[in-house]
């Protein structure tokens, strides 16, 4: 699947001491732009030498977004569109501070394709060493992923000390059928 468009994510962290300080901050990215899945490193909360407490942690995503499905046969079977469809969802996270321990990771929404279908030629093989059948069929789906989030106390470690990673992993799942049951093999492409 590929992704598309712009987003804005908007991340504010709240201290106590001077009256109600607040250090915001705003990413704004390219889902076509980013790899490695990182889109961007924010400022760690300062404390300003002890000064200040870290009480409160909010994060709002405004976005649009594009996914293209592309759906490969690799079985010497041709299916044409009547045979099947696909129908699934594209889950967009945000993580705060890398994989492993003292991670924040939300979901953040999500865009889902359903209906989708089209003329899929014969292949050889599977997945791995044979090859696609062609035509192979690609459908590109539109919408909007928009959150608002507050964290726990118990998640504000991800946000003091060192820069703070910020990565959007996405993650499908699918279903494929048809009246005479599902085509023997058939997937969608992750992101680039």
């Amino acid at each position: 699947m590929k992704h598309a468009r712009t987003a804005a994510a908007t991340l504010a962290l709240a201290a106590a001491a001077a009256a109600a300080d607040v250090q915001s901050q705003t990413l704004s990215f390219d889902f076509s732009d980013f790899s490695n899945l990182q889109i961007g490193t924010l400022d760690a909360f300062d404390d300003q030498g002890g000064d200040r407490v870290l009480t409160g942690v909010s994060f709002s995503i405004d976005a649009a977004a594009s996914w293209s499905v592309t759906a490969l046969n690799y079985t010497p079977t041709p299916f044409s569109a009547g045979d099947w469809f696909a129908e699934g969802i594209a889950n967009v996270n945000v993580l705060y501070g890398g994989f492993g321990p003292g991670a924040v990771e939300r979901i953040t929404g999500a865009v889902s394709f359903n209906g989708f279908t089209g003329d899929l030629g014969p292949g050889s093989g599977d997945p791995i060493f044979g090859q696609p059948g062609d035509p192979a069929a690609t459908a590109t789906y539109d919408g909007f992923i928009a959150n608002f989030f507050e964290l726990d106390a118990s998640e504000f470690g991800a946000f003091t000390g060192d820069p703070v990673d910020v990565l959007l992993p996405v993650f499908t799942d699918s279903l494929v059928d048809g009246p005479n049951g599902p085509p023997a093999t058939s997937s969608s492409r992750p992101p680039p």
